[in-house]
C-alpha cells in the first residue's frame, strides 16, 4: 500500500478531505485560467451579439433613408416633367423649338463630311 492509501484508510473522511484540499492548494491556479477561458467566451460571444444588432440597426436606418431619398426623387422628377410640360405649352417657346428644328434641318452634314 502506498502512503496515499494508508493516510486515507486510517484517516477516513477527514483524510479525504485533508487530501482534497491538498489537491486544490496544488492545482490553485486552474481556476484563474478556466475564468480567463471563460471570461474570453463570453465576452467574444457578448461582442459578436451587440456587433450584429447594430448592423441590423444601422441596415434598417439606411434603408429608411434609401427609400425616403428614392421616394423625393421620384416626386422631383414628376415635378420636373410637369414643369418641362408647362413649358412646352408657352407659344414663345413653342416657336422658338420649331425655329431650331428648322436650322437643324438646313444644316443637315452632306455625306461624307460631318459637320461641328
Amino acid at each position: 500500500m502506498t502512503s496515499i492509501r494508508k493516510t486515507r484508510s486510517v484517516l477516513g473522511l477527514a483524510g479525504r478531505l485533508s487530501l482534497s484540499r491538498g489537491l486544490i492548494r496544488r492545482y490553485v491556479w486552474v481556476v484563474p485560467i478556466l475564468a480567463l477561458v471563460v471570461l474570453i467566451f463570453t465576452g467574444t460571444w457578448l461582442r459578436s451579439r451587440i456587433e450584429r444588432a447594430l448592423q441590423a440597426q444601422l441596415e434598417g436606418q439606411l434603408r429608411t433613408l434609401l427609400d425616403a431619398d428614392v421616394t423625393a426623387l421620384k416626386l422631383w422628377l414628376h415635378a420636373q416633367e410637369a414643369n418641362a410640360m408647362a413649358a412646352a405649352q408657352e407659344p414663345s417657346i413653342r416657336q422658338a423649338i420649331i425655329e431650331l428644328a428648322q436650322l437643324a434641318a438646313d444644316r443637315k452634314p452632306s455625306s461624307g463630311h460631318p459637320s461641328r
